[in-house]
């Protein structure tokens, strides 16, 4: 095995799980963005959905991995009131908030 080969190997190994993940898609993030932004925009709070929803959106796509994704959306539909999915997309929320 050349050293290129050990040294690709060892940075696999060495890496965090999150690093290796398969990220979310953008065009899924994108389509959530825009759901976000109807819903928003229906509710008028007066917030600025556009800018509320990108951070929510970019948020997700920094700290889900495409598993997660899957697993938090599928678990919604089942039940949009499950507390797992509510907490995690809750904690994203909170996080633009304040952010904003």
């Amino acid at each position: 095995m050349r050293l290129t080969g050990i040294l690709a190997v060892a940075a696999a190994i060495a890496m965090p799980a999150a690093v290796q993940a398969e990220a979310i898609p953008q065009n899924i993030v994108g389509e959530y963005v825009d759901a976000c932004v109807s819903s928003c925009a229906s509710n008028d709070n007066g917030r600025d959905c556009s800018e509320f929803c990108g951070c929510v959106g970019d948020r997700m796509s920094e700290q889900w991995s495409k598993e997660d994704y899957d697993r938090y959306s599928t678990a919604y539909a089942a039940n949009p009131d499950d507390a797992e999915v509510r907490g995690k997309v809750d904690g994203l929320v909170q996080q633009c908030a304040g952010a904003l």
